[in-house]
């Protein structure tokens, strides 16, 4: 875990483990993204406040002068293109400077370059 430099009372979590639903029992979430029946990212309601904090703090990221280089399999923040906020992402592979990733709180991916990602 990492304490955010800015807000040293939030702790921007370096595991982005899955969470696991109860079995026969319903659960509100959002759906953030869906690409199958079974392919699919959820935020349990229960979470949304947790997450819409984390996102506040690392929307006051600051881009290190220094150059980030991660490997495949990281976690890591990237900076989204569509809207240039700072969001948690797992480095999924890596060429040259350009980089895959996948947003783990959302499941949406993009390919961008080292220059938009950073350590947590």
């Amino acid at each position: 875990e990492t304490t955010h430099p800015r807000h040293t009372s939030v702790v921007l979590e370096k595991d982005a483990a899955h969470i696991k639903l109860p079995v026969g029992k319903s659960v509100e979430c959002i759906v953030s993204d869906a690409r199958s029946p079974s392919d699919f990212w959820v935020t349990p309601n229960s979470s949304v406040d947790k997450l819409d904090h984390l996102l506040d703090v690392m929307a006051d990221m600051v881009v290190p002068a220094l150059p980030y280089l991660p490997v495949a399999g990281e976690l890591c923040a990237a900076q989204f293109s569509a809207d240039l906020m700072w969001y948690r992402a797992v480095v999924n592979c890596i060429m040259d400077d350009v980089v895959e990733v996948t947003f783990v709180d959302f499941g949406n991916s993009e390919t961008t370059t080292t220059k938009s990602l950073q350590p947590l």
